[in-house]
């Protein structure tokens, strides 16, 4: 070996152990200022809502404050494309984000980010997936919309908040697993996805619970299906889809928080320690529940492993339903 390559590689080790001298330096001071989560959807959903139950908790456990920031656009993909390209690897800047952080990338795999450029702190709030329909519809059961549907091929609709949704997913899902022929109207948003289902412009919606909830306790809609792996408390009658028979369908939507992939893993480890006993936190829990979601605590590895059962679920119902085609590249 010649001096100068001997030179070159104990510089080389050098750097290597100043690198990781500082990584372990930043987690034993971590977090000594403010901590921002970026939510990238506008005040007031369910997202944004989400954090904001969190955040003080989080400030507690951490001893710093915890700032939302709000960056709306492109139905999620603008905050979390800003997130990879500009975010230092910190841990003093936090992504929210929903299913669609995995399902953004499949259907667009141009967009500007993707799963590997995230490394996941926790996921600890689900929503509730159901199929609901009009309250005074003819079907009584999920059973009877399916063999309607059989019978009129291409002529029963169902609305979502929108194409690329995870409720769009889930329909697209359904549909092939049904062996049903209907048809996906997208709206802007859950809310109105509902209103259509409610006005009759629509078969059944796919929709979340808090978006149902007031119109099913009013008794003007009717869940078919409940699509969470259990029965929920508020509303014990109304069977799980596995129940029903299609236990591959058995889905729910979620809010992740992920920091850059390169951030020191200490301090993913400190973050993901302070969300799992934030989702514990009684009146944490009290919050989500009436938010009509529920605390799911998984962190780290389960967390990573349950994002990566996710992209690849998905990944197959897009190309059984040639959903990249219909929503473009």
């Amino acid at each position: 070996m010649s001096r100068v390559s001997h030179i070159i590689k104990v510089l080389s080790l050098i750097s290597f152990l100043f690198l990781v001298w500082t990584a372990g330096a930043m987690a034993l001071d971590y977090p000594n200022k403010p901590i921002q989560i970026i939510v990238p959807a506008p005040p007031g959903g369910t997202c944004d809502i989400t954090a904001r139950i969190l955040g003080p908790k989080l400030s507690s456990i951490l001893g710093q404050p915890v700032i939302i920031i709000n960056k709306p656009g492109g139905g999620g993909a603008l905050g979390a494309k800003l997130f990879a390209s500009a975010t230092e690897p910190d841990g003093y800047t936090v992504l929210t984000h929903w299913t669609a952080i995995v399902l953004i990338p499949i259907l667009k795999p141009g967009i500007g980010f993707k799963m590997e450029d995230f490394t996941a702190i926790a996921q600890p709030v689900s929503t509730i997936y159901m199929i609901a329909v009009k309250a005074d519809s003819p079907w009584k059961t999920l059973e009877d919309l399916i063999k309607d549907a059989k019978k009129n091929p291409g002529k029963f609709t169902y609305s979502t908040g929108g194409v690329g949704s995870g409720y769009h997913f889930t329909g697209e899902h359904f549909k092939i697993e049904t062996g049903t022929d209907i048809v996906h109207v997208p709206m802007e948003g859950d809310a109105i996805a509902v209103t259509a289902a409610l006005g009759g412009h629509v078969n059944m919606t796919i929709s979340g619970l808090g978006s149902l909830i007031a119109y099913l306790k009013a008794g003007t809609m009717r869940v078919l299906a409940n699509m969470y792996h259990e029965r929920i408390k508020d509303f014990p009658d109304v069977p799980t889809i596995k129940e029903l028979g299609f236990p591959s369908l058995t889905t729910h939507g979620w809010f992740g928080y992920f920091l850059p992939a390169k951030t020191p893993r200490e301090i993913v480890g400190k973050l993901g320690r302070a969300f799992e006993t934030a989702v514990k936190d009684k009146d944490v829990i009290d919050k989500i529940d009436k938010s009509g979601m529920v605390a799911q605590g998984l962190i780290l590895g389960e967390a990573t492993k349950f994002f990566q059962n996710e992209d690849n679920r998905w990944r197959i119902v897009a190309k059984k339903g040639k959903m990249v085609e219909e929503t473009g590249k």
